[in-house]
């Protein structure tokens, strides 16, 4: 983006102030926009400070609904619209919240995940219907998703005809460098795992879906000696962790599972993890994911995690068709007894995520904005 564009850029989310990925991209979104001299507005619910802060970015308040219905989300859309209109001209980009925009990013397969996740935890996804809503009454005239599994899977649902673009996530290239080794050690030492090879879910939450529990099925399935070799470390936000510690229990590793809050120093707690595992039933990609690769850490994912698409020849051994726990174990005894195989698919992993910064991702965002 070489310069600024004449007209304000509308940014809306309905949340901001979350350690999730969405929020995550429109607060990098905004804060490269104003960075390059932009006029741009974030429509919210909510604010991040990232945006409060900044003098630069224009932070404008809907009112939320108190009640989680459909028209909750209707009414938010209904105030982005109105504040829209009152500055004409100007580009409006969406992220899933809002039914007319000029640019969508989406970053949640909604759909596709109710098809392989089917339940009536799907009845209280409102982004499911809204999602619809946006496709077959909304308007937008570039799409911009965050994986092929993502584009290909609206393009066949919804026939999209307009230019679609595959941005997928960055991470922070100096992540590596915000270790603490006295923190990761003291992780390793809160979970008893000082001479044990730990095996994490790092997530910020949806621990069913992302397969935390999936996890501690395999490695209750392991054999007795590579069981004995390794501790559990469960990170995501968790109404009821009592679930994590009694399913752990009932399958009689009670000692040998840990649950935590998520936390803002995600390179510490990657860092204290020796095998990451995000058997996600559906992910649209998996920030989280990226930041392991980046971290040189191993890798088992499913078929239908979005950052998958990224991983050298030397993980794709390790990318399993679905949440299965038995064919996490199978895959977790190779890796718990094969040390050099863990390090050069670290290795391989840094190298694929050294292409997928943020700063890659603020260079492909702002040119799509320059070019719009």
């Amino acid at each position: 983006m070489e310069k600024p564009l004449k007209n304000n850029v509308h940014l809306i989310l309905r949340q901001t102030n979350a350690l999730s990925g969405t929020p995550r991209i429109l607060r990098r979104q905004a804060l490269a926009l104003a960075q390059r001299g932009q006029d741009v507005s974030v429509i919210s619910e909510s604010f991040h400070s990232e945006l409060t802060s900044n003098p630069k970015i224009k932070c404008l308040k809907t009112w939320k609904w108190p009640k989680n219905t459909l028209f909750q989300r209707q009414w938010f859309d209904w105030q982005a619209k109105r504040l829209c209109s009152k500055s004409p001209g100007s580009l409006v980009v969406g992220h899933g919240d809002t039914l007319h925009q000029d640019i969508l990013f989406l970053h949640t397969c909604v759909h596709l995940g109710a098809d392989v996740y089917p339940g009536k935890h799907n009845d209280k996804n409102l982004s499911i219907p809204f999602h619809r809503m946006i496709f077959e009454k909304g308007s937008f005239k570039v799409l911009v998703c965050n994986s092929h599994m993502m584009k290909n899977d609206l393009q066949k649902r919804f026939s999209v005809n307009v230019p679609t673009h595959i941005f997928y996530p960055g991470h922070d290239q100096n992540l590596i460098n915000t270790i603490n080794p006295t923190a990761v050690s003291e992780i390793r030492q809160k979970i008893k795992a000082e001479n044990k090879l730990v095996l994490g879910v790092i997530t910020s939450g949806n621990l069913e879906n992302r397969g935390a529990f999936a996890l501690i099925k395999a490695v209750a399935q392991l054999p007795l000696p590579e069981r004995q070799k390794v501790s559990v470390l469960i990170v995501g936000k968790e109404g009821k962790p009592e679930k994590v510690y009694s399913l752990a229990s009932e399958l009689g590793i009670g000692e040998q599972v840990f649950w935590m809050e998520p936390r803002l120093d995600v390179a510490n707690l990657i860092a204290a993890v020796d095998i990451v595992v995000h058997a996600a039933k559906i992910e649209a990609f998996g920030m989280s994911v990226l930041e392991s690769m980046a971290l040189s850490r191993p890798i088992i994912a499913t078929s239908t995690v979005g950052c998958a698409e990224l991983f050298p020849d030397v993980q794709k051994d390790y990318i399993i068709e679905r949440q299965e726990p038995a064919a996490i174990a199978e895959k977790l005894k190779v890796l718990i007894n094969q040390d050099a195989l863990r390090v050069e698919m670290g290795k391989a992993n840094q190298e694929i995520a050294r292409l997928h910064t943020w700063e890659k991702y603020d260079e492909n965002f702002l040119n799509l904005i320059q070019n719009y």
